[in-house]
């Protein structure tokens, strides 16, 4: 259909409540979403939050913003001459990010399409972003598409970004102008730049679990009497003794086939402690940060322990300190470290170390006397069995 025949069905539907079989199939089910929202056509511009709320939300998603800046600086100068902006929201359709064409930018205040601007389509009808937010997928919107007359000036393209470790959705990546400058690769360019943000964010969490198993191993000869659960942010078991593991998932608080420690995704890192503790009272926590993000716990159960458990760690970090170990407990030797001066050398020893946490199956091969039984013990110790 064209602009003119969409803008006829547009008015069909608007008088009557009948939608034209011609429309494109996210467009139709997006009108009719609007109108169940009892969004009105004359609402001229989206929701603006105050600048607390953005910043609390710019905050809360500071990982997805730092996944997408290099999508999003280098879109400032392909854009610049392509009379578009590029927009990233979080999952509620609230823009945190814009980058692109400054007249544009400038342009979008009038609807709200700016910081802080709420693109949902229950608070503006049909658009891109409230469209791939509904349809879980990548949605080009049109002109007199959009549900709202004012909107209709613009064309947007928008994909939604999905976080690589449990699919939830994390934001929207839209690329937005003028509809008199309607673009069809637009979307496709959407597309790659979403797949960029989630390649991103995977790498993100591979070197968050990198850092989380170095954490522990540096401790594991401290804490060698105590089982023991690794989780990483999202609440994902990173690494777990059998015992620890058996223990967190006999738990009757959790229920169904999500990761037994999933719910601590929704809960704020500060009140990790205080959650855990109201279902692991013989435990002790350990929060790990880094210098810009938090990064994941590592939990210590103590079967004997008599007194309740002090959480010393909150304010934790890469370099904090010893968990308490278990008073009743004769203490084990402490694990020898591998000692190894040769960069590629240790370059070695660090993947066995990683491996051997994950309880992943290690083949040692080499001449004789190259260590091969002394790596073999070290990472037999830094397994935790």
């Amino acid at each position: 259909m064209d602009q003119r025949e969409v803008r006829v069905a547009w008015e069909n539907f608007v008088e009557r409540g009948a939608l034209s079989a011609s429309l494109r199939s996210p467009v139709a089910a997006s009108w009719q979403r609007s109108k169940n929202h009892q969004v009105t056509i004359d609402r001229a511009r989206a929701p603006l939050v105050p600048e607390a709320e953005l910043y609390r939300h710019r905050s809360k998603y500071a990982s997805l913003r730092h996944a997408a800046r290099s999508a999003l600086e280098s879109s400032g100068t392909f854009l610049s001459d392509a009379n578009s902006m590029m927009i990233l929201t979080d999952p509620s359709g609230l823009i945190i990010d814009t980058q692109g064409d400054a007249r544009v930018i400038d342009a979008g205040r009038a609807v709200h399409l700016e910081h802080g601007g709420r693109w949902s389509e229950s608070d503006i009808g049909t658009n891109a972003i409230g469209a791939a937010m509904a349809e879980s997928k990548p949605v080009q919107i049109r002109g007199t598409e959009h549900f709202c007359s004012e909107i209709q000036r613009w064309t947007c393209a928008a994909v939604p970004i999905h976080d690589p470790a449990d699919g939830e959705l994390l934001g929207i990546v839209d690329i937005s102008g003028p509809a008199n400058t309607f673009n069809p690769q637009s979307l496709a360019l959407a597309v790659s730049v979403g797949h960029h943000v989630e390649s991103e964010l995977a790498q993100s969490i591979r070197q968050d679990h990198e850092n989380l198993l170095r954490q522990f191993l540096s401790k594991r000869s401290l804490w060698a009497s105590d089982d023991c659960v690794v989780l990483d942010r999202r609440g994902m078991i990173v690494h777990a003794t059998e015992h620890a593991l058996s223990v967190v998932r006999g738990q009757r608080n959790f229920v169904g086939d999500a990761a037994p420690t999933q719910f601590l995704k929704a809960i704020p890192f500060d009140e990790w402690p205080i959650k855990l503790r109201e279902i692991l009272p013989n435990a002790s926590f350990d929060l790990v940060r880094s210098e810009s993000s938090d990064i994941g716990a590592i939990i210590l159960l103590h079967a004997r322990r008599r007194a309740a458990v002090v959480d010393r760690s909150s304010q934790t970090d890469l370099r904090s300190t010893e968990m308490p170990r278990r008073a009743a407990a004769a203490p084990k030797p402490a694990v020898t470290g591998f000692v190894a001066n040769d960069p590629a050398v240790q370059a070695i020893v660090r993947q066995v170390e990683t491996a051997a946490a994950r309880k992943m199956p290690i083949l040692i091969r080499g001449e004789t006397g190259t260590g091969k039984e002394q790596l073999a013990r070290h990472a037999h110790a830094a397994s935790g069995r």
